[in-house]
């Protein structure tokens, strides 16, 4: 009995098949670009603005039990989100899930955003990795 030849449509529409997952898997549901994370199994920063208060938070939460986690959430302003200030800063004491959640007045006619980084750390205090986060950018 012959073999039958794979048609190259069929091979063609697997290939497809096959990227379309991995595709998906690379786009970040909040529409912001960030670095692997290194040593942490998540981590989260969101801003939102209302009647001129700033409301921030910013969480991470460490991949091993044995892993501590320094978060600094800062809070930036721009006039052309090309360049941002850093108007204000807060850090969370060094553990396994740190967070944070602060409110701050703001001023209309900029751009804001919150920039948020956690520094993971070994058991013995050995540096792990740093990670980054920044939020989506509201103009008030």
């Amino acid at each position: 009995m012959k073999k039958q030849p794979i048609p190259k449509l069929c091979v063609l529409l697997l290939i497809v098949c096959l990227m379309i997952p991995t595709a998906f898997a690379a786009q970040k549901d909040d529409g912001v670009a960030s670095p692997q994370l290194s040593g942490l199994s998540s981590f989260a920063t969101t801003l939102s603005i209302s009647s001129g208060t700033a409301y921030c938070e910013s969480a991470a939460v460490v991949s091993n039990s044995g892993y501590s986690v320094a978060l600094t959430m800062r809070l930036q302003r721009s006039t052309d989100q090309k360049t941002w200030t850093t108007i204000k800063t807060w850090d969370a004491a060094r553990g396994s899930s740190p967070s944070l959640s602060k409110q701050y007045s703001v001023s209309s006619g900029y751009y804001y955003r919150v920039y948020s980084s956690a520094n993971t750390f070994k058991a013995d205090g050995t540096r792990l990795g740093s990670n980054w986060k920044a939020s989506y950018i509201k103009y008030y």
